[in-house]
Formats: C-alpha cells, structure tokens, sequence
C-alpha cells in the first residue's frame, strides 16, 4: 500500500523557502561557573568555528569540539543559546532549557537542535518546543546520541523518545581510548543529515560520519536491523562510521518512522506556503484569486513529482475554496504519495539442468 501524506495549508505565518535557506544547526547548553557567560544566557548569537565557541561557552565545553564536528561534516551556519537559571519554589536552581529554547523562534533558519543535558524535563522541554515550532512553520529536528552500547537500553530510550522530530543515534563512539561525548556524536550526525543532500526523498544509507572517532563496537547486520526497526538511527563501521538507515524514534505508525517520510512532508509543506505567501500579497478572496491559487499548488506540486520528491500527485485531489472557518481564508487541499527509499533488493534464482 502506498504511504499517504495529506497537506493543508493556510498563508498566514512566517514562511520560509526550504531550497533557498541555510540550514542552522542551534547548540543549547550550560554554562555554569563562569559568572561572565552567565550574563550572556537567553540570548541568541551566532557561532563563527570553535575559537567563537570557546568563546562564547568557554574554554573545554562540549560545544567547541561539536562545533569542530558540524564543520567537519559540512554545516556552516549555526547558533548558539545560553541556558540561565531559575529558582523554583523550594529556593533550588533549576536550568531553563524551556526559555531558552523559545528565544530560538525567531531565527527561522535553524533547522536542527543539540542540547548538552537529555534528562527527562529537557527532553519534554524539547518536544513541546518542536511542535511549538511546527505550529508556527518552522520545521525543527533534533539528535540525540546514545549513552549505551546495549541493545536493550538504546531500544527503550528510543521508545520513550517516539517523536518524529527526534533522531535517536546509536551505539557509542570511541577515538580508540575513550567513549566520544554524547553531544559530539550528535554533532556529527547532525551536520551528515543537513548537508548531505538538497533532496529530501533521498535516503541517508551509507552516508560517512566525518572526524568523531568509529563506532564503539561491531553492529552486526540483524543488530542494525533490530534498532532501525525500534528507532534508533544505527552506525556501523565500514571503513569509516556509517548509517545504516535514517528512521526518526517514532514507532506508534509506520510512516513518520521513516527519516525521508519526515523530511518530505515538511519540504513539500514548507515551499508550498512559502510560493503562496510571496505570490499572494494584497489579494482578494474572490473565485478567481483562488483558481489562480490553484494553478500555483499544482506546478510546484507536480514540479516535486517530476523530481521524484513525491509520486502519484493526482490534480483532482487538489481543491482550492474558500475557509467555511475563516471569513478571510482560503483552503487549499491536496494528496500524494511519499516516495519511498529502497533497502532490499531480493533475488530469486532459478536453474535448470
């Protein structure tokens, strides 16, 4: 059965083009013990390689050396964002991953998000961040590495996870002595899946993490597949570290599971409002406005299928009418089929004497 991915849009919102953007990567983190960075929390900045990083976060933060890996697996635009704290009411700090989070909303470029503490509030934090964020059409991702090499405990982390926004990395990695950062790792598979590629519909299989170490141990072939199929990103060493196969930790229906799935419906969502809004200013709802609507949708939907982004747009699930929910609305309608990357190929072979 083909995967069915229903869009419906509006043209209200900060709209941006996906092919014509920079793809930012945002780092939030700490700072604690350095009084003078402190004051610098909830506030956006840009990052310029790691001597700015170690600037800004401070000499041994985790951040310069992901800052080096972004850069070395091709990401050249990033922010970054102080955490600050707050008192709660037992009088005890807490860090306000929440706020800073929120103050990133207003740089519509970031496209991915690696924080340096995954705990339970933080990840919460995180995810009600990226559907706030989804809800004002900016279509965030964020990585999270692994902390373990057991099958077992990277496969309930996923599952704990289950969010089609989040990619969930694993196993470890080492440099041959010792276990990689979380937050590096992260930082490399991030800068693979923002830079590899201008085409959302292509898979991620085999693509080379650059300078973070190897993967801590063999992953064999049914390990791979067992964590793909739980969602977790897997890497395995073929040479160099590689992916395995590109799946969000979503698990409750199978096609938001898939990394490519993901990337499509935003791609497609995002450039279809972004036409609207620039085409679309100072406009009357009236029936010929919204037939020239219609014309618009198609040739950049059927732009998309011709590049094998979708497949199967049929125009007569197109339908452009006027918002019943919205005196100054329109409502644009349509349907296709996600194109779906191949990993198997079977052969059958028959002989005869």
């Amino acid at each position: 059965m083909a995967n069915k991915v229903t869009g419906s849009t509006d043209t209200t919102g900060a709209l941006t083009i996906a092919q014509k953007m920079p793809k930012s990567v945002l780092l939030v983190g700490r700072v604690k013990g350095i009084p003078e960075k402190e004051t610098e929390a909830e506030v956006l900045f840009s990052i310029i390689g790691t001597a700015d990083a170690e600037s800004r976060f401070g000499k041994g933060h985790v951040f310069v050396k992901a800052v080096k890996a972004l850069i070395q697996n091709g990401v050249d635009s990033m922010y970054g964002i102080i955490v600050s704290e707050t008192i709660k009411e037992d009088y005890a700090m807490k860090d306000n991953y929440a706020n800073a989070l929120e103050r990133s909303l207003g740089e519509a470029s970031v496209k991915c998000i690696i924080m340096d503490d995954y705990d339970t509030v933080n990840v919460t934090e995180l995810k009600t961040h990226l559907n706030m964020a989804e809800a004002n059409d900016l279509f965030r991702y964020a990585v999270i590495a692994a902390e373990s090499d057991d099958n077992d405990t990277i496969v309930q982390y996923a599952k704990d996870l289950n969010n089609s926004r989040i990619f969930y990395v694993g196993p470890t990695f080492t440099d041959g002595e010792n276990i990689i950062d979380k937050v590096i790792v992260a930082a490399g598979m991030t800068g693979a899946i923002m830079t590899e590629t201008d085409d959302p519909a292509l898979p991620m299989n085999g693509v080379v993490i650059n300078g973070i170490g190897n993967v801590n141990k063999a992953v064999l072939e049914s390990e791979r597949k067992l964590l793909a199929n739980n969602g977790v990103t897997a890497l395995y060493n073929d040479g160099q570290p590689v992916i395995y196969r590109l799946v969000t930790s979503y698990q409750t229906d199978e096609i938001w599971h898939e990394g490519t799935t993901r990337f499509i419906a935003d791609y497609v969502l995002e450039n279809v409002e972004n036409v609207l809004r620039a085409s679309y200013k100072r406009t009357k709802n009236v029936v010929r406005i919204l037939d020239s609507i219609k014309t618009t949708v198609r040739g950049v939907l059927e732009s998309f299928n011709a590049l094998e982004i979708i497949e199967n747009f049929d125009p007569k699930t197109l339908t452009v009418v006027k918002d019943p929910t919205d005196l100054y609305g329109a409502l644009v309608d349509y349907e296709f089929d996600v194109v779906t990357p191949l990993y198997t190929i079977t052969i059958n072979q028959h002989m005869k004497l």
